[in-house]
């Protein structure tokens, strides 16, 4: 899962609290899934703002937040690049120590 917060709300925690208790009432595990947490919208925030917004965010979560721009592109690629690493990790390609599993190809690797 990929749990953007809108940056320019005024309670990011209770946004992310909300969120949290929605994923707990629907079941199905889905709480249990990995997540990726990222405050967005960080263009229209100051330095200051950004950074205590994802010190809050961090204190509740047990992690600090990725910080994205939609409009700007900061920290959209390094996002992406994160879920693709937790696919990858889900889908056993990578092993927990981040190097890459080859697949077995019958017969041989053939360009």
């Amino acid at each position: 899962l990929i749990h953007l917060i809108d940056g320019t709300q005024d309670d990011v925690v209770e946004a992310y609290r909300i969120i949290r208790g929605e994923l707990e009432a629907y079941g199905e595990g889905l709480a249990d899934k990995t997540e990726i947490l990222a405050l967005n919208k960080i263009d229209a925030l100051t330095p200051e703002v950004r950074e205590e917004k994802a010190a809050a965010l961090e204190a509740v979560a047990g992690r600090r937040p990725m910080l994205v721009s939609g409009v700007s592109g900061e920290g959209v690629t390094e996002l992406l690049r994160a879920a693709w690493a937790e696919v990858k990790l889900t889908r056993g390609e990578v092993t927990d120590e981040g190097e890459d599993v080859i697949p077995e190809t019958p017969g041989g690797w053939q360009p």
